[in-house]
């Protein structure tokens, strides 16, 4: 697999990341971030601005933030993508 895409359906806010991580279908832990070296490897694209990177912190300035993943390991099955975030509103 290559990067996973995480799309934020939240117009006009701040969204602070303080982990994120995936597992295979095994359970294996595939890929985490949580610290700002593991953050600055995450590419940002479309209506979204880095703030900070620890905490990692992304402004969505319109309906269309993208954040791409570096390139997974192969891995079986399903994954499952657990996240560690606050969402709050641009003031």
């Amino acid at each position: 697999i290559s990067g996973l895409r995480i799309d934020f359906y939240s117009a006009l806010t701040t969204i602070e990341i303080a982990a994120i991580e995936i597992c295979g279908g095994d359970g294996r832990v595939v890929y985490q971030a949580a610290t700002a070296e593991d953050f600055g490897a995450i590419a940002l694209f479309g209506d979204c601005v880095a703030r900070s990177l620890h905490p990692f912190k992304i402004e969505v300035t319109g309906v269309d933030p993208q954040l791409y993943l570096p390139p997974l390991p192969r891995s079986e099955g399903r994954l499952v993508v657990k996240m560690q975030l606050r969402v709050q509103a641009v003031a």
